[in-house]
């Protein structure tokens, strides 16, 4: 399932076509996950962190913790970089472990009120990695293409005769499945304010925390958490 995140309110339908390659691929293989997509532009005080990483790197891989088996990386988004723009895949998902298979929609609505929650988990580390289209094989070090950034990024280093685009040049339209939608609205002088707190969204460690201080309109919360992140 393909759904529109809440970035891509008010955008175009359509994608850019390596995204699209990457996400239709996978959406055929795993229909019971959800692969949401977002798009970013950077704040003016980002530009820079964006330029910088997308000459470096051509994909970026959040995970959900460290390498828990060998180098097999726990993702929980795989990011796009261009030099002005990033789009990002989220892959959300339950297993059900009782049958061995990714569990439906409905398995993993049930589970939420209790009703199956003996044999519904959290997407194994192994199947986040293949969904991902990475190793779930592991091994003592990453392979040469790849390197570890941080604690929760891992990358693929950019081939020195790949030149980054600016933005994506090549749009694929479509529709999605669902699209998760917001009433939420902010005043002129809190946009400045969501622009400066816009990166916290994409740290996945902090990234519901952060989501729920901006609904609610915390900009104190907010610093905080920059703060303990990135000071």
């Amino acid at each position: 399932m393909i759904v529109y995140g809440l970035t891509m309110q008010g955008k175009t339908e359509e994608i850019p076509k390596e995204v699209a390659t990457w996400l239709f691929d996978r959406d055929s293989r795993y229909p019971n996950i959800e692969f949401i997509v977002d798009c970013w532009d950077p704040h003016s005080s980002q530009v820079e962190e964006f330029e910088t990483t997308a000459r470096k790197y051509s994909r970026l891989y959040h995970l959900t913790g460290p390498f828990s088996a060998g180098n097999i990386l726990n993702v929980l988004t795989v990011t796009f970089p261009y030099l002005k723009q990033a789009w990002n895949v989220r892959i959300v998902g339950a297993f059900n472990e009782k049958e061995n298979r990714v569990a439906t929609q409905e398995e993993k609505a049930g589970s939420e009120d209790g009703s199956r929650e003996e044999y519904i988990r959290s997407l194994p580390l192994k199947l986040r990695a293949e969904i991902a289209g990475l190793s779930t094989t592991p091994t003592p070090s990453l392979p040469a293409e790849m390197e570890r950034i941080n604690r929760e990024t891992a990358a693929v280093i950019r081939h020195k005769d790949e030149t980054p685009l600016k933005k994506p040049t090549e749009m694929i339209p479509f529709s999605p499945d669902w699209r998760r939608t917001s009433e939420f609205s902010l005043s002129g002088d809190e946009i400045e304010k969501f622009a400066e707190s816009a990166k916290l969204l994409l740290d996945p460690a902090i990234q519901k925390e952060a989501e729920s201080a901006i609904r609610a309109k915390d900009w104190e919360k907010l610093k905080q958490l920059k703060a303990q992140r990135y000071n």
